[in-house]
């Protein structure tokens, strides 16, 4: 995953949790009904560094490893790290 390719909208912390569909299967469910009616389970999250130290020029990217079976796969973006460029506070990732 990498963390926004110009390194001003970070995220503090990626989080990452699968998930299992608890309800009935149906060929009509919708993506959002499906989430809502699942159980998710954290396996763990990265840090991301706030890139001050290098003037906001650098990339981070990190490698996360899902050796597990699931129906889903939840990625949590936590706060933004604030900075003077990012006045909307977003957070943005790539290469997912």
């Amino acid at each position: 995953m990498l963390n926004d390719h110009i390194g001003i909208f970070v995220a503090e912390k990626i989080e990452i949790c699968i998930g299992e569909f608890l309800g009935e299967k149906e060929q009509d469910v919708n993506i959002k009904t499906e989430a809502e009616n699942s159980r998710f389970m954290t396996l763990g999250h990265v840090a991301m560094s706030n890139n001050e130290e290098t003037g906001f020029k650098a990339r981070e990217m990190k490698s996360i490893s899902v050796n597990c079976k699931a129906a889903m796969l939840k990625i949590v973006l936590h706060n933004n790290w604030k900075n003077k460029y990012n006045r909307h506070n977003q957070v943005r990732a790539f290469i997912v």
